[in-house]
């Protein structure tokens, strides 16, 4: 069986799933516990990929972003492309998509609502 390239993969991914840490805005030099793309935005951190082309798969919440580094991310196609355009002071942005991720958790639990919040929000 062929073995799958990582590099290959992350390739092939749309670009609304790659974010790029550019110096100025608001991801550089943060931690991605801080950011709450996970916890209250609904967007999970597949990877991210430094400048020197080295990919650090599954981060933690404590991995730091850097100025040049690509984040790869999935999520609701909505927020993602939102977060391309998010501005480095854009704290609105971030509480409405907090508010529409908190919607969608109401929903998600509707329709199963023995689900456990802890298995929505990690």
């Amino acid at each position: 069986m062929p073995s799958v390239n990582e590099t290959d993969v992350r390739a092939r991914l749309p670009d609304q799933y790659h974010l790029a840490v550019d110096e100025g805005e608001w991801l550089p030099d943060e931690r991605l516990g801080d950011l709450e793309l996970r916890s209250a935005e609904g967007v999970t951190v597949l990877g991210i990929e430094r400048e020197d082309s080295t990919y650090i798969g599954a981060p933690s919440g404590e991995h730091r972003t850097h100025a040049g580094d690509r984040v790869i991310t999935y999520g609701q196609e909505e927020r993602l492309r939102e977060l391309v355009d998010r501005g480095e002071s854009d704290g609105a942005t971030h509480e409405a998509a907090k508010r529409a991720h908190d919607r969608q958790l109401d929903r998600e639990r509707d329709i199963d609502p023995k689900r456990p919040l802890s298995a929505i929000r990690e």
